[in-house]
């Protein structure tokens, strides 16, 4: 049911998603989703716990746990482009799709959204920590900021695959972006 759901919010947004269209989407009636889950917003914030479980944690447990932390930061970036459906090609991220339509406008939304933008933080900050001990990033710099202007890249390569739906060209966006990014810490 979570993932039937996730798709639709993935794919039209929260506002653009009715109740209409969770039903027939998870088999579910009306009443047993509000039996189920409360509301609407209830029901989404459950979703993107679960795509953050499902999809974003795993990613970062298969690419950020893994190596050198440079190549492993690069790798979390491009994985986000790697082998999408046709039908996938401009959904980006969910937590990237909900923060740009809803976190101004919903104070629980964006509760769950900080959520996930703080375990990558979290993480980002773990591998600027492995490179600076590896001597590929200077020490002076602050891991937060760091971590951070992580999170704008991110988050602006994931907005622009909503236009560019080329995965080859967004992969070498993260490539060349990466770069020139961690020459200014080098």
């Amino acid at each position: 049911v979570l993932n039937k759901a996730m798709e639709v919010f993935w794919h039209q947004g929260y506002r653009a998603t009715g109740i209409k269209d969770l039903e027939l989407a998870t088999g579910l009636s009306r009443s047993s989703l509000y039996n189920s889950f409360g509301n609407k917003e209830c029901f989404f914030i459950e979703v993107l716990n679960f795509y953050v479980e499902q999809i974003l944690e795993k990613r970062i447990e298969k690419h950020l746990h893994q190596g050198d932390p440079i190549e492993a930061i690069e790798q979390f970036f491009i994985a986000f482009f790697m082998h999408l459906p046709s039908d996938k090609k401009g959904m980006a991220c969910l937590v990237t799709n909900s923060t740009t339509e809803m976190a101004i406008h919903n104070s629980a939304i964006h509760m769950s959204l900080k959520e996930a933008e703080d375990k990558l933080r979290k993480n980002f900050i773990v591998n600027i920590k492995k490179a600076k001990l590896a001597g590929k990033v200077t020490k002076t710099e602050d891991n937060r900021v760091i971590s951070n202007q992580l999170l704008i890249v991110l988050n602006g390569l994931l907005v622009l695959s909503k236009i560019t739906q080329d995965h080859k060209e967004m992969i070498l966006a993260c490539k060349q972006t990466l770069s020139s990014f961690w020459q200014r810490f080098s």
